[in-house]
């Protein structure tokens, strides 16, 4: 449940972007991704509700489609595995293994070498970082190439150790000009993974998606909920021209502000109504805005009636 095939979420069944939408920072990270020149490490950062996974995920499918994904990590509290910190090497170098004979053959010497090393409760980050990744990718290509494949590492926040979490970014910086990999990692701004990231900032891209530019986060979030309600509406046979009421769209999309997770929440409480998924537009759009919004950065959009 680690993969971006496979990966769980919290917030429903994971998708990808929207056609149409957050469509330039996904030019931009494709930019990055194929560029050799361009940082070796890209952080994008955001506050909870932003849409970082969803972004992950469609970059995930972009880079599979080109060949160029060489993992898929994708933390979550919601899942065991998931929010295993020492579980992400071993995931990478697996994910590695299976793109090479050649990689494959070094990762199954290196634990044949010593039989924990693939094991979660494998103590030594460096040591296990270097055998199943380092050493292998280093054989394959040396320095013949730049950019071999990139690895994606998203919502690394809610791993249940952030202390590791900070040592394994770390040492991937710190690695990052030795191997011909790329890494994508995905996070909020938690102190821990900032201090790790600023320890060798030249090595590094950081975006901040919330302070994207909000006429364009802002038109993305109208076109998720006019084409989601346009499927609900064709769902239910609906013909009738006048609805949704441009007021009511209106209204939802001031209460999302920049978080693309309440107009998801809203679109899937919508659909979820069957007959009443009219009247439940319109209590929404209608609702106090106070009552709707999330109270701290820990805590989820607060449910619906």
């Amino acid at each position: 449940m680690t993969s971006y095939k496979t990966r769980h979420s919290s917030y429903g069944n994971p998708t990808g972007c929207m056609a149409g939408t957050r469509v330039k920072i996904l030019a931009d990270l494709e930019t990055w991704a194929s560029n050799d020149l361009s940082s070796k490490v890209y952080w994008l950062v955001g506050m909870a509700g932003t849409g970082k996974s969803t972004i992950s995920q469609t970059l995930c499918e972009i880079l599979d489609r080109k060949n160029m994904l060489g993992a898929s990590f994708f933390c979550s509290r919601g899942s065991e595995n998931a929010r295993n910190t020492r579980l992400i090497v071993p995931t990478i170098a697996h994910s590695l293994a299976s793109t090479s004979p050649c990689i494959k053959s070094e990762v199954v010497k290196a634990i044949e070498n010593d039989p924990k090393l693939a094991e979660p409760t494998y103590i030594n980050l460096v040591d296990q970082f270097n055998k199943l990744i380092h050493d292998p990718i280093q054989v394959l290509v040396g320095n013949t190439v730049k950019t071999y494949k990139i690895i994606v590492i998203d919502a690394v926040d809610e791993c249940t150790d952030l202390r590791l979490v900070s040592s394994l970014i770390q040492l991937i910086l710190e690695s990052a000009s030795a191997i011909p990999l790329k890494v994508y990692i995905a996070s909020r701004d938690e102190p821990l993974i900032r201090r790790a990231f600023t320890s060798l900032p030249r090595l590094r891209t950081a975006f901040y998606l919330h302070e994207a530019d909000k006429d364009m986060v802002k038109g993305d979030i109208r076109m998720y909920l006019e084409m989601s309600l346009a499927e609900i509406k064709a769902d239910h046979g609906h013909t009738l021209h006048r609805w949704p009421p441009q007021s009511e769209i209106s209204a939802l999309l001031d209460r999302s502000g920049a978080l693309f997770i309440y107009a998801a929440t809203a679109i899937r409480y919508i659909s979820q109504g069957g007959p009443l998924y009219k009247s439940r537009l319109s209590t929404l759009a209608n609702q106090d805005i106070k009552s709707t919004r999330p109270v701290s950065r820990r805590r989820r959009v607060k449910s619906f009636p």
